[in-house]
């Protein structure tokens, strides 16, 4: 059966110029189907073809090592043409659609990781592609889920692809959805445990091995004995054999270091009996050789500078590259490890990893996370009281050694709490069992039907695109019109307060009062509004009763101090001005009521109008020459209060 599809495949990729495009690629291996009818099924024909097309993959796939000799880039626009064509027959559903990622699959794991380079550009061209129709958790989304997180397996071995991985990982977060579980370690499983490493200390078999090398030495001495020693290389010699007898006497500090990476890579030893008591015991011993050493590094850059020395090229250069691939745990590599910043630094960074989480065991954190649900991420141990307090203070102690480290400590130091600070986040969401974060697009409901943001918003959009009312204040503002309807027209009517004078100025105040006790009805009204007790939906959901209420009087209405004092001044003010008038205008109070000021100053007007110039009363003169005296001769006055005085001559 492959005999008889293989011509036309072989056919095809003979035919395909140099990067076709995918229009004319499509074309062509329409023509190579439509020429390769036969009597055979279509699964049959979709296996015979995925047959063909992964051993024409896989061919050229052995050919890497001989094409990448020669150094060109021919081989791999051979594999992605290939890959294109592979791609191509999927679309047209002459293949099942997880085939590409099977084929990526196997290719990726045959291929070196320059090559995987290659393969993935290629991945990324074609995303869109290869990504359509495309179901988290099903399908071919699993195939390149499993595909992917091997390819970063193998990267993570190696120390130069961190881009690479960058990649592998962008593309991993644009096809699957943020809340995604399957890159979750849902059940809180920790990686391989340590295998603990110790050295027995024997005194006496070290002593005679070291009498031993000094002889060996001794004899194979070229140098004359009186070869002069400088006071340099005493001080070095001194603080190397300080240094060593300090870390490795007896191997006490060599295990009792090493010891720790046991709870760093198995927290749950906790929930035993002792294991806080010697963790602790054993950073107790531990922070104070790594602060030794880290202030000896401090120092010794410190007498660097003060010698002028200039710093060698190759040391800036390679400060950021380094990676640790494994520790190295042999006796004799601990001092030089000790007094590397780099190892130091990821000591460090270990500590404060562990001290973080074990801060998620005290019995006030653990009530807030720990549930039924998630038993498979607790562990029966409970943090103290008195422990909590001694990880907090190990924690700062470990933020500030991480500041003190050089090069940019205070910058490493940062990032450190910045990025437990993220995983406390992550850790509280896998704690609640990866409960959905994402909002959903807005939504309101019109008519029983869901409508979205802009179709709930219509009727909204056309009322803000018509003409809007007449502005309530026509002078811009409420104070300044209030202050204009008042009658004030310059600063000086503001200014200067009201004096007693003639009856307009007395008609003029009473205006301004009148009104000013309008607006203040006005302002309560609204208050009033504003606060009316709406019904509560309980009482609303209840039917009305049948039963007929007795009527309920109108309560009161609320004095307003304001009101009260604005009335006041209304009868005080029209109080004066009846004191003021009674002198000239007396004539007229017979025809103004009960004290209507502006009734009487219509009268007066009608009467300047008509030129009568009436006296107040002859009656009344003769008496005021009696009692009071002449007015011409003892004029009066009327005051500020209101009272009627005496103008002296």
């Amino acid at each position: 059966m492959a005999s008889v599809l293989k011509p036309h495949l072989t056919r095809l990729l003979q035919s395909l110029p140099p990067s076709p495009p995918p229009e004319q690629l499509k074309e062509l291996v329409e023509n190579t189907l439509s020429q390769a009818q036969t009597n055979l099924s279509p699964e049959i024909c979709k296996s015979v073809w995925e047959h063909l097309l992964k051993t024409a993959v896989f061919d050229l796939a052995c050919t890497e090592g001989e094409a990448l000799k020669d150094g060109g880039m021919s081989y791999y626009e051979q594999m992605k043409g290939l890959l294109d064509v592979v791609l191509t027959f999927t679309e047209l559903e002459a293949c099942e659609t997880t085939l590409p990622f099977f084929v990526l699959q196997d290719l990726l794991e045959m291929q070196t990781i320059e090559s995987c380079s290659h393969i993935f550009s290629w991945i990324e061209y074609r995303a869109d592609r290869l990504m359509e129709g495309l179901v988290p958790q099903k399908g071919k989304a699993l195939v390149l889920l499993r595909t992917l997180n091997d390819l970063l397996r193998r990267l993570s071995k190696t120390g130069s692809t961190t881009i690479f991985c960058g990649r592998i990982l962008t593309l991993l977060s644009g096809v699957f959805p943020l809340g995604e579980r399957s890159g979750v370690n849902l059940r809180g499983e920790y990686g391989p445990t340590w295998e603990p490493v110790k050295i027995s200390a024997e005194p006496d078999v070290v002593m005679e091995e070291v009498k031993k090398e000094e002889e060996a030495d001794g004899m194979q001495l070229d140098e004359p004995k009186n070869t002069p020693v400088t006071p340099i290389d005493k001080k070095e010699g001194a603080s190397s054999a300080k240094n060593s007898n300090t870390i490795n006497s007896g191997g006490d500090f060599y295990n009792t270091f090493w010891s720790l990476q046991l709870p760093f890579s198995k927290p749950p030893l906790f929930a035993l009996p002792g294991t806080f008591d010697e963790f602790k015991e054993a950073v107790t011993k531990v922070l104070p050789v790594i602060k030794e050493a880290t202030a000896k590094e401090r120092a010794m850059m410190g007498s660097r500078d003060k010698r002028k020395r200039e710093p060698e090229s190759e040391e800036g250069s390679t400060v950021t590259e380094y990676f640790f691939a494994k520790f190295l745990t042999s006796p004799e590599l601990l001092d030089l490890e000790i007094a590397d910043t780099h190892f130091r630094r990821q000591f460090l960074f270990q500590l404060a990893i562990l001290l973080t989480h074990l801060q998620t065991f005290t019995k006030a954190a653990k009530a807030g996370w720990a549930t039924a649900r998630n038993r498979s991420l607790q562990m029966d141990f409970t943090l103290e009281p008195p422990q909590a307090e001694w990880v907090q203070d190990t924690l700062s102690k470990v933020m500030e050694e991480l500041k003190q480290t050089t090069p940019n400590g205070r910058a490493f130091a940062e990032t450190v709490s910045t990025i437990l600070e993220r995983e406390k986040n992550w850790v509280k969401w896998k704690n609640e069992l990866c409960t959905a974060f994402d909002k959903e697009p807005w939504s309101d409901e019109i008519n029983d039907t869901f409508v979205g943001l802009l179709e709930a918003t219509e009727q909204l959009r056309l009322a803000m695109r018509e003409p809007p009312a007449e502005w309530e204040w026509r002078l811009g503002t409420q104070p300044l019109t209030e202050i204009w309807d008042m009658g004030y027209r310059e600063l000086r009517d503001v200014q200067m307060p009201f004096r007693a004078g003639d009856v307009k100025d007395f008609v003029k105040e009473l205006k301004r009062t009148d009104h000013k006790i309008e607006m203040r009805q006005k302002r309560l009204d609204m208050m009033a509004k504003k606060l009316a007790a709406k019904p509560d939906s309980e009482e609303a959901a209840k039917p009305a009763e049948d039963v007929a209420m007795p009527p309920v009087e109108p309560p009161p209405k609320p004095t307003d101090e304001i009101l009260i004092e604005l009335e006041e001044s209304k009868h005080r003010t029209a109080w004066v001005a009846l004191r003021a008038a009674r002198e000239v205008h007396l004539q007229h109070f017979g025809k103004i009521g009960t004290g209507d000021i502006e009734l009487l100053l219509k009268e007066i007007e009608n009467e300047s109008e008509n030129g009568k110039q009436v006296p107040a009363s002859s009656t009344s003169t003769d008496a005021g020459d009696v009692g009071s005296g002449s007015p011409m001769t003892n004029p009066r006055t009327v005051g500020e209060d209101g009272d009627i005085k005496m103008r002296d001559r």
